[in-house]
């Protein structure tokens, strides 16, 4: 009797595996039969085949995604259009309200694929999805990106958009080890994401010979709007004679001015421009302090209005 049950339970687990191999290959036909229906639709013709395509990708789920994203061709080995398509259609349709869950699949499909993709410019259009659907779990695979000289940007600008703590130390990391063009995206972003730890870094660069990244490291600085900022953007603006440079200093320093929390100090600075650019070349100045002055104090600075038009 033992003999009869132990060969019957042998010959259920060779059926078992014999249904499972079956079962497989048909699965994994059927889930690529999906894929072709769904790019096969794209471009979607209106808008009710683009949601019916969208919530067929969202059906199939994180491995979904994936396979279509994985499947973008090099230049000149395919048509990427269909692909793209529904990849930047799915990264628009997942951040909808209540689509918390699709889209935290997509960010991870997105990040799966990206350091598997060969092509430059197919990982900077993956990159680009991140920058619409990113959230911090994208992080780290954004990092990674910021030391290549073409992924630099499109990565800096999605950490920008993701803008967590986790996303501003990424880029202020970056940007010790950063040259060239790099360090000028990398000094952007921060200021974009106005990251204030990052000012202490950013202001030795407002002096650097290199006018470009001078007048960059400017701006962030007026974007981040430290308190402890203000001295470099002075002396800036003084450099340039309170009017128009290659660097913006001028101009900096009234944003920086305009974004301080401490409206008194934005105020001081407004009166010290207004006494200190008295040339004719310098009009221009005169009126954008006057601005910044009458939006922080309204009808008080009028005494300094009539003065600045004498």
């Amino acid at each position: 009797i033992m003999k009869k049950i132990l060969h019957l339970l042998i010959a259920l687990l060779v059926g078992w595996s014999s249904m499972a191999s079956a079962q497989g290959p048909s699965d994994q036909r059927a889930f690529n039969t999906k894929i072709a229906d769904v790019l096969a639709l794209m471009p979607a013709p209106n808008k009710a085949q683009l949601n019916a395509n969208m919530e067929a990708i969202a059906a199939l789920g994180e491995e979904g995604l994936a396979t279509i994203a994985g499947m973008l061709a090099n230049p000149g080995k395919g048509d990427n259009t269909p692909l793209q398509y529904a990849i930047a259609g799915y990264a628009f349709y997942v951040t909808q309200p209540g689509k918390e869950a699709a889209r935290k699949q997509a960010v991870a499909a997105l990040c799966k694929v990206l350091p598997k993709t060969s092509d430059p410019e197919n990982k900077v259009f993956l990159i680009t999805q991140l920058q619409t659907v990113g959230d911090n779990d994208a992080v780290s695979t954004l990092q990674s990106c910021l030391s290549d000289n073409r992924l630099c940007d499109p990565a800096a600008r999605a950490l920008v958009k993701i803008n967590t703590p986790a996303a501003q130390e990424a880029l202020l990391h970056a940007l010790s080890s950063a040259s060239g063009d790099n360090r000028i995206t990398l000094t952007e972003a921060l200021g974009d994401s106005r990251y204030t730890a990052a000012a202490a870094a950013i202001a030795p660069l407002a002096a650097n010979a290199d006018k470009k990244l001078a007048k960059v490291a400017l701006y962030a600085l007026a974007k981040i709007a430290a308190p402890a900022s203000a001295p470099v953007l002075a002396a800036a603006a003084a450099k340039s004679g309170y009017t128009y440079d290659v660097t913006d200093a001028t101009a900096s320093y009234l944003t920086y001015a305009a974004n301080l929390e401490d409206k008194n100090a934005a105020a001081k600075i407004a009166e010290d421009l207004l006494k200190q650019a008295r040339a004719d070349g310098q009009v221009h100045t005169r009126t954008a302090a006057l601005k910044l002055l009458t939006a922080i104090r309204g009808e008080k600075s009028m005494p300094l209005l009539l003065a600045a038009a004498n």
